[in-house]
């Protein structure tokens, strides 16, 4: 392990367990050491992470809410989700970079009950996603027309406040059919891979969490 820079700094190795690093140390092939040190560090503590408003920009929260709208994807595949919060309307925002986390917003519908942590942008005010716990999952009801019970062809509309009916067989129909979606996103948390993961954030596997799944 050789730096690019002409920085003074080797390497650096984190852990959870003091005594691990020196043997992870010396396992490491390496331009020779002058010195080194074991130190504290807030990394991957979550320790910037506020839980109270009012929410100010350049400051991180953990935000509690419930979805408004489907995740709108933007140019270059950031997506953004309006939630409703104690401190009034707020846009989360999951970047291009997340990858697969953002899969996890793509799949929250009206309804859904969840809390995010991140940092707040001034312009556009947004919520910068971290990690997100999804605790409540709504029902995804679908509503179509009913089918004809002779043809089988959907019915239409005879107008508002009417019933529906199958001009062609001239039967009728007074309700929707509501059919409940499966849903593919589980209740947990979720999290952006590593390699897009903010220094501080503290990893799920430091939380003795096992992240949840969506389903294919």
């Amino acid at each position: 392990m050789i730096p690019a820079t002409p920085c003074p700094v080797l390497y650096g190795l984190r852990g959870d367990v003091m005594d691990d690093l020196p043997v992870a140390a010396a396992a490491l092939e390496t331009e020779d050491r002058d010195r080194w040190a074991i130190f504290l560090t807030n990394q991957g503590t979550d320790d910037h992470i506020l839980t109270g408003g009012p929410l100010v920009p350049s400051r991180s929260y953990a935000v509690k809410g419930t979805v408004k709208n489907r995740a709108r994807r933007l140019k270059g595949g950031h997506l953004l989700l309006d939630l409703d919060t104690e401190y009034g309307p707020l846009t989360c925002a999951a970047y291009e970079p997340s990858k697969g986390f953002r899969n996890a917003f793509q799949n929250l519908i009206p309804g859904d009950g969840v809390v995010v942590l991140g940092e707040i942008r001034d312009e556009p005010r947004v919520l910068n996603s971290e990690k997100l716990h999804v605790t409540f999952l709504a029902e995804d009801i679908e509503i179509s027309n009913p089918d004809c019970p002779v043809c089988g062809r959907k019915m239409k509309s005879a107008g508002k406040g009417q019933a529906y009916r199958c001009k062609r067989c001239r039967t009728k129909a007074s309700k929707t059919i509501e059919t409940t979606i499966p849903r593919k996103l589980e209740a947990g948390w979720y999290e952006p891979p590593g390699s897009s993961r903010r220094h501080l954030s503290k990893p799920l596997k430091r939380m003795g969490v096992v992240p949840a799944r969506i389903r294919q």
